[in-house]
């Protein structure tokens, strides 16, 4: 299965349009064709079919919205408006994947509903209702929604902001203990508060609050992620009898779609459930638990966050079992005494854990009766550890300040002993003077040599990225200002280093540049001609002499090479290239072979005789091994002379690094030749190539 496109697998279910049944054969091409419908071109959505978000609270006005949102009709639009570069997670209502807007040239999330639940109008419904409440809450802990569509299938997508960073879940879970870092938590969980305060303001609640569901993203940033469990409340509701607009298709409140899905998260205790009862057993109210939707409101997500806020004090959620069913079982008679405990022996402040308990009460009545509060007590406490840290600084001070006067009073009690011991006093003073300028010059000396060094490798560190991407001037930058930081007359040792980082970028620039050459022969056929002996040339100046006397060597230091991987890549477009002399062509196998451990490159000079023997040769070749050199080259070879699985080969290596250049590059001109004429096709991964080389 490619990470593009999911098969239906309940039997039970009508057919997903656009997937195969089970009956049918998926053949290489029909598969390929999805791959480029799902992961390059996305369909958006077309006029009408969409359903009217429901409404929040105003922002400012406690009688509701003054202007009723609607859905106006949406023209039809270029379905290949956004790229798909590859899936990033998945839940129980849909498929995460990121994309990229080409047109504004930002990378973006995209969530598909997936496509089992197709047809269902509660889970059509839930999943349209998730995007339009999410598209209403517009808050900085909250991550901004795009765009609405409909993919050619039926399947209904929306776009969003691509969030990079790592769980709460995760940070938590790294921690040696759960004492580590606990201020830093509490102010990321302060802006979480924050964030459900809002949401709470415009009458939405969460229902599946967990560290899981927190983002902490590289810059400090806290989102409160994932609202698809959540819940509309309705105008100007009390806490009692309220109903909702959470309804299907068919009128029944809350009523689940007929099948259990499952999202796993990383942490203890993530598992979100989607069946009868909405949410995480280990970390959801007797109310929830029981399934009593009338009686849900802002207190939910008052117990979510005491959950998460217990997790980050204990390093464990309010219940602890591996079974699912047990969890929900203590969920549903509040069974929190083991949660209790553990609060209690975690070394915490008294009024930390007695908030975690009051937000974690069993009876929603004695729980604070929205986040705002939980929020406010939150922040309360953080002042007061402030306050008292300022106090303690003061304290301090004052106590430097008496020590000091001390100090004084005791000089002026021996100031005659001093003045009899003045000279002596006063040479040795001198000779600790220099000794300690001398110190501080060596101290100094130190801390440039550090500045220095961590320059450098700060700039050398960027240079597998740029390698990765082709972007040489920028690499070539990055060397230059190593060099500039370490100087003429700096440290030898990182002179070496530099001066190594440069011979591989020059090496590696010279490698492509040979390989574009060659990839353009037709209209540049002597570049084609002399590729192999550039290849030696370039190889031999860089210290590879692989027609030298001691190829062994060679490879030793191939293999130890920080950019081998490059090496072995040019190498193996070399070696392939040789196909004429073979004698050459042996001994640079010979040499990649010792390098990189793989026999299977012994073989090569002979299979390239004969398309059969090379095709075998490649179904050989662990899986592990095949690069994105290998594939391009034996798949393009075997194209190139119309051996037939040639584009197979070029298909799968497109799967397996859906943005390589190479592969893209070489599978559009198969797919542009005359005998396929599959010009949308080669259009797509044309497409695919210039997002990973513009230039």
């Amino acid at each position: 299965m490619t990470p593009f496109s999911e098969p239906n697998t309940d039997p039970t279910d009508p057919p997903t349009p656009g997937v195969p049944s089970q009956e049918e054969t998926i053949t290489p091409n029909s598969a390929i064709d999805r791959l480029l419908a799902d992961g390059i071109g996305l369909g958006r959505g077309t006029a009408g079919g969409w359903t009217e978000p429901p409404l929040l609270r105003d922002d400012f006005l406690d009688d509701g919205p003054i202007v009723r949102p609607c859905v106006p009709d949406r023209p039809a639009t270029d379905a290949d408006r956004y790229q798909f570069l590859g899936e990033i997670g998945r839940g129980g209502m849909g498929v995460v994947f990121k994309g990229r807007d080409p047109i504004l040239g930002r990378d973006l999330a995209v969530k598909v509903l997936r496509p089992e639940l197709v047809g269902r109008p509660e889970s059509e419904q839930r999943f349209m209702e998730e995007v339009q409440v999410s598209g209403q809450l517009q808050h900085p802990g909250i991550v901004p929604v795009y765009d609405l569509g409909r993919r050619p299938d039926g399947r209904p997508f929306f776009t969003m902001k691509f969030v990079r960073g790592r769980t709460l879940s995760a940070l938590l879970t790294d921690r040696p203990d759960p004492a580590t870092d606990r201020p830093r938590f509490l102010a990321d969980f302060q802006k979480a508060c924050q964030t459900v305060a809002y949401a709470h303001s415009r009458g939405v609640i969460h229902r599946d609050l967990k560290p899981a569901n927190i983002m902490i993203g590289p810059f400090g940033e806290v989102l409160v992620v994932d609202w698809g469990l959540a819940k509309v409340l309705t105008q100007g509701r009390g806490s009692e009898g309220s109903t909702t607009s959470e309804t299907s298709a068919d009128g029944a409140a809350d009523e689940p779609a007929p099948i259990r899905t499952a999202r796993t998260d990383v942490g203890i205790g993530s598992e979100t459930t989607a069946g009868c009862v909405l949410g995480t057993p280990a970390f959801m109210p007797p109310e929830q638990a029981a399934g009593e939707v009338e009686r849900l409101d802002e207190r939910v997500d008052v117990f979510g966050l005491g959950a998460v806020l217990c997790v980050l004090l204990t390093g464990q959620p309010p219940y602890v079992s591996e079974n699912r069913d047990t969890a929900r079982q203590m969920s549903l008679r509040g069974d929190l005494a083991a949660a209790f405990a553990r609060l209690d022996a975690c070394g915490a402040d008294a009024e930390l854990i007695a908030l975690c308990k009051r937000c974690l009460a069993p009876d929603r009545e004695a729980r604070p009766r929205h986040a705002g509060e939980v929020e406010a007590a939150v922040s309360a406490y953080l002042a007061g550890v402030e306050g008292r840290i300022r106090q303690a600084q003061m304290d301090r001070g004052k106590a430097e300040a008496a020590a000091a006067a001390e100090r004084k009073r005791r000089q002026a009690q021996v100031g005659l002993a001093v003045s009899l011991v003045a000279l002596v006093g006063l040479a040795a003073g001198a000779i600790w003077f220099i000794e300690g300028r001398e110190a501080r010059a060596r101290e100094e000396r130190a801390a440039q040599q550090a500045r220095v060094r961590d320059g450098v490798e700060s700039a050398l560190d960027r240079l597998p990225d740029l390698y990765q991407r082709s972007l040489w001037v920028q690499a070539q930058a990055a060397v230059d200002q190593a060099s500039d930081l370490v100087g003429p007359e700096g440290d030898p040792g990182l002179r070496a280093m530099v001066d190594a980082a440069a011979r591989d970028a020059a090496l590696l620039k010279e490698l492509d540049r040979i390989r574009l050459g060659k990839a353009t022969w037709q209209k540049n056929r002597l570049s084609f001609q002399e590729a192999p002996d550039r290849y030696a040339a370039a190889f031999r100046a860089a210290g590879f002499d692989v027609h030298g006397p001691d190829p062994t060597d060679v490879a030793r230091r191939v293999a130890a090479s920080p950019v081998r991987d490059y090496l072995i890549a040019g190498m193996d477009d070399w070696g392939f290239t040789e196909g004429a002399d073979k004698a050459r062509q042996q001994r640079i196998c010979a040499v990649t072979a010792a390098a990189t451990g793989q026999g299977w490159r012994l073989a090569v000079p002979a299979a390239w005789e004969s398309h059969r023997q090379l095709a075998a040769l490649y179904e050989s070749i662990p899986p592990a091994d095949r690069t994105p050199a290998v594939i391009e080259q034996i798949g393009w070879e075997l194209e190139r002379t119309k051996f037939g699985t040639g584009i197979g080969i070029l298909e799968e290596g497109l799967r397996q690094f859906p943005g390589d250049f190479w592969i893209c590059f070489r599978l559009g001109d198969a797919y542009r030749d005359d005998r396929r004429k599959k010009p949308a096709l080669a259009a797509g991964v044309f497409r695919v190539a210039h997002t990973a080389r513009p230039e």
